[in-house]
């Protein structure tokens, strides 16, 4: 296959092995340990990454973010490589490429208590950043984030939103001064509840796993605030958030 990058330039990704298949995509690792995502034909461009949020969050270089590479426009007789150089507007992106994210068997319930706080604290600060610039973090869930030890990055921020391009992509949203702020910050929250809830099921096989995780966030959304220090101030003295989960349930 024959694509364009964003300069212009002809690359060809022939003869890669079949990879992992999304819902809307195809993802391969290369050689180089990057990872090649090239979007299936009938996918519409409202479940595509825009230009100009591939842009913006190439240049933010965020840790607890995935590297953004390159972007790719298939090519083909109705484009010239002038056009994508200069025009990019026009097109949309039928493929990129990002940084390839190592993952481990770290689970955050057996790991130091600073590895859960520490990582809630930047991710929700990572979102008042993008909030600032008015990017709504659209599809944030347990499938889309990757835990080693060194923290948790998310990935897949394919239908992540501007302000302006909401009514485009079809999603609704509260209607405030604060909105996207609070939309970006619920949208961490939750991650972490129905993250935290399956690694507590995962090595407890607890019942009430549940219970255990909304009492840890009970608060923490308090007139929207979404304050992370609650839940610091629920794990103090605890070396684990197993064990903080094994005292809250005996």
């Amino acid at each position: 296959m024959r694509y364009y990058d964003s300069k212009g330039n002809l690359v060809e990704f022939d003869g890669l092995k079949s990879g992992h298949y999304g819902y809307n995509s195809e993802i391969m690792k290369l050689s180089d340990g990057s990872v090649y995502k090239k979007y299936f034909q009938e996918i519409e461009e409202e479940n595509r990454i825009l230009i100009e949020v591939f842009e913006f969050i190439k240049q933010l270089n965020n840790d607890h973010m995935v590297k953004l590479l390159e972007r790719f426009y298939q090519a083909h007789n109705s484009i010239a490589a002038e056009d994508i150089k200069n025009h990019p507007e026009q097109y949309v992106i039928d493929a990129y490429t990002y940084e390839w994210v190592e993952k481990d068997d770290t689970n955050t319930f057996n790991m130091p208590i600073d590895y859960l706080t520490d990582n809630l604290r930047d991710l929700l600060l990572f979102a008042d950043i993008l909030s600032s610039y008015g990017l709504y973090m659209i599809d944030v869930k347990m499938e889309n984030i990757v835990l080693n030890k060194s923290g948790m990055v998310l990935i897949d921020p394919d239908i992540y939103t501007f302000e302006s391009e909401v009514s485009y992509k079809k999603f609704d949203v509260v209607d405030d001064d604060f909105k996207v702020k609070k939309w970006n910050r619920k949208a961490i929250i939750e991650l972490f509840k129905s993250l935290c809830c399956m690694e507590l099921k995962h090595l407890e096989e607890m019942k009430s796993a549940e219970i255990v995780i909304n009492e840890l966030f009970e608060e923490v959304s308090w007139a929207g605030k979404y304050d992370p220090s609650i839940v610091s101030k629920k794990l103090s003295g605890f070396k684990t958030p197993l064990e903080y989960a094994r005292y809250a349930t005996r």
